[in-house]
């Protein structure tokens, strides 16, 4: 039987953000949230691109499977007394990346939208505190990963 965990990286450093021209090195998401071929629209949708570009990378993860299908959104889990910042970075860093392939594959397929419609969502979870947030473009080519004012609070 399988795993039933993966590992998979960021497969790109020019998806990730940028200090002083040194790429911010970034882990997995904890938990990616795909959009599933078991849907049939979904499933025609994947047929008809893979049937266009067989080898196209829909995500912004390594691994194989993985980077074929389309993540609008992730958690980052932090066991009790882990810092929230730590898991809002790490989240706010799988958003860009995600952004960025958004960006890529919109230059590659020669649309003219604006990525600055594109919102991807993610949870921030250490221990029982989960905290939503959105990330999106902004004009000007900036990235904002932002916690949204509701949170879940799971347990007592």
């Amino acid at each position: 039987m399988p795993p039933l965990r993966q590992h998979s990286d960021i497969n790109s450093k020019r998806l990730l953000p940028q200090v002083n021209d040194t790429a911010i090195p970034a882990k997995k998401a904890d938990l990616a949230i795909a959009l599933s071929n078991t849907n049939q629209d979904v499933r025609a949708l994947y047929h008809k691109i893979r049937t266009k570009e067989p080898t196209i990378q829909l995500s912004q993860m390594s691994e194989t499977s993985v980077s074929r299908l389309t993540l609008p959104g992730c958690v980052e889990v932090g066991e009790p007394g882990k810092s929230y910042l730590e898991a809002a970075l790490q989240l706010g860093v799988w958003c860009y990346a995600g952004l960025k392939k958004l960006e890529e594959l919109q230059s590659q397929s020669g649309s003219i939208g604006n990525s600055g419609d594109t919102l991807l969502f993610g949870f921030a979870a250490v221990g029982t505190d989960w905290k939503l947030h959105f990330a999106y473009n902004e004009e000007g080519g900036g990235v904002v990963s932002t916690p949204c004012l509701l949170y879940l609070c799971i347990g007592d």
